[in-house]
């Protein structure tokens, strides 16, 4: 509104839109207060065609017309002159007082004196009402086409946050029609309800595989703790071969839920993660979920490790140890949380030569501290702990290394007058008869793995195993026992 004087104008800009209403009613107040005059209440009212009147509802009388044409008061028709001025004393007298000079008047550089007609100054207050209006229809620009004045829920061929669902689809399923992210989990809305095509004037990459969805109201579809964007890391609507499925709280079904397995929960398997994409991340045959035993994500002294093929270092995998893949160690099975379960000093790798949780050939059992069963334990008997029966060392497979029908334990720790008995040799003092005849030995070692044995015909009488003449004779016992059987036969 310009003040000219006592008088007042008010300049309108028309055509005015409203989006949804056909007609719109303003009500104003105008107050004349220089010359304390009583108020003039005005309503302007805008036709669906952007056409304006203002009527006078109060004292006085106003017209309005439309864009680019001066109204103002009319305090009557007859104060006009033939050119149309107002002749009114109160909308010409302004003197130099209540002019307004440039840098208060909206006119550009324009002074508005006494003299001139109001409507001069019009113009260029329509090319500023012009200029707002036009910054006002700008501003309802939003995701959408320029002509949308926003979502719509009435219109399926309308994508106001372009995200590949319809404003009206958006309204029935509850998502956010202005937002094209409705949960912020960076997958957007339409690849989540499994859109394939973009709505006029939108652009979008459209779901790779419809087949599968996520809730667009939930971030964590599937409730596993980490964000769907995070498992559809390529945020394209397809559970791609390296990704989780945000659908499965458990991608790989091996007990473990995604969450517990993603620990910092970023969709990527780092250092000291299982893989929630692989049931088997160590590939010892064991599940991540059977090693892991209280799946508490941990691993603990008691468990195996899921990230750890052989997690006693003894050169077995977990899942050959743990024969019947159960997660327990029971009888018959090598511990595979302990690398020498019979605790001989031999690792249960070692022993078990081939690796392979069977004891073959010449192997010794990692479950028995004393294969043989001679009371030498496998790794006094391997002194160079090489696993391998050497030609020095008495047999851990075999009870009689010698064939003596001596166990070597008896023949290692026994002495006689002549010494210790050889337990690698049959015949210790050379005499031709084997130690254990000369011992009274009449069975073999139980443990032996020897064919053949000599015993003593008659364990009555003995002689010195570690002695060739034990009598002192000069004659070598194996030469007075002639068929070396122990016993004194007739012409012996």
């Amino acid at each position: 509104m310009y003040r000219t004087g006592y008088s007042s104008t008010v300049i309108m800009t028309a055509p005015f839109s409203f989006s949804s209403v056909s007609a719109f009613l303003l009500p104003a107040v105008l107050l004349c207060a220089a010359c304390g005059a009583d108020p003039i209440a005005i309503d302007f009212k805008f036709d669906a065609a952007g056409s304006s009147q203002i009527t006078d509802t109060g004292t006085g009388s106003m017209d309005l017309m439309d864009s680019g044409v001066s109204n103002e008061f009319d305090a009557a028709p007859s104060d006009k002159d033939a050119a149309g001025n107002v002749a009114d004393a109160t909308s010409s007298s302004a003197d130099a007082s209540t002019q307004e000079d440039a840098s208060a008047s909206p006119d550009s550089g324009a002074s508005n004196d006494g003299g001139a007609n109001p409507a001069d100054a019009q113009p260029s207050m329509d090319a500023g009402m012009a200029a707002m209006d036009a910054t006002a229809s700008g501003s309802d620009a939003g995701f959408g086409p320029p002509d949308a004045g926003g979502p719509d829920p009435t219109r399926n061929d309308l994508d106001f946050d372009c995200d590949g669902l319809s404003d009206a689809r958006e309204f029935q399923l509850g998502t956010d029609p202005s937002n094209p992210d409705t949960d912020q989990d960076s997958i957007i809305d339409g690849i989540e309800a499994g859109s394939t095509m973009a709505i006029a004037g939108c652009s979008f990459a459209g779901d790779a595989d419809p087949s599968t969805t996520t809730n667009p109201l939930s971030d964590d579809t599937d409730g596993d703790g980490i964000v769907d964007g995070f498992e559809d890391l390529n945020r394209n609507g397809a559970i791609d071969a390296s990704e989780l499925n945000p659908n499965l709280a458990d991608t790989d079904a091996d007990g473990l839920p995604d969450g517990l397995e993603d620990t910092n929960r970023n969709g990527q398997r780092d250092v000291n993660e299982t893989d929630g994409t692989n049931s088997d991340t160590d590939g010892d045959g064991l599940s991540d979920g059977l090693e892991d035993t209280n799946k508490n994500g941990f691993w603990e002294f008691s468990e195996t490790s899921p990230l750890s093929s052989d997690t006693d270092n003894d050169g077995i995998p977990d899942g050959i140890e743990d024969a019947n893949q159960n997660g327990l160690y029971e009888l018959l099975e090598t511990n595979p949380r302990q690398n020498d379960t019979d605790g001989d000093l031999l690792p249960d790798g070692c022993e078990d030569t081939n690796r392979n949780g069977i004891r073959d050939g010449l192997e010794t059992d990692p479950r028995l501290a004393d294969t043989d069963n001679d009371n030498l334990s496998d790794s006094d008997e391997d002194v160079n702990r090489n696993c391998t029966f050497d030609a020095n060392e008495t047999n851990p497979n075999s009870g009689d290394t010698d064939c003596d029908a001596l166990s070597d334990f008896y023949e290692t720790v026994t002495s006689f007058s002549g010494g210790r008995l050889d337990a690698l040799s049959a015949d210790t003092d050379g005499d031709l008869i084997p130690d254990g005849v000369e011992v009274a030995a009449t069975s073999t070692v139980p443990t032996s793995s020897c064919s053949s044995v000599l015993l003593d015909a008659d364990p009555l009488t003995t002689t010195n195993p570690t002695a060739r003449d034990s009598d002192g004779d000069g004659r070598e016992d194996g030469c007075e026992d002639l068929n070396q059987n122990g016993r004194v036969d007739p012409g012996e």
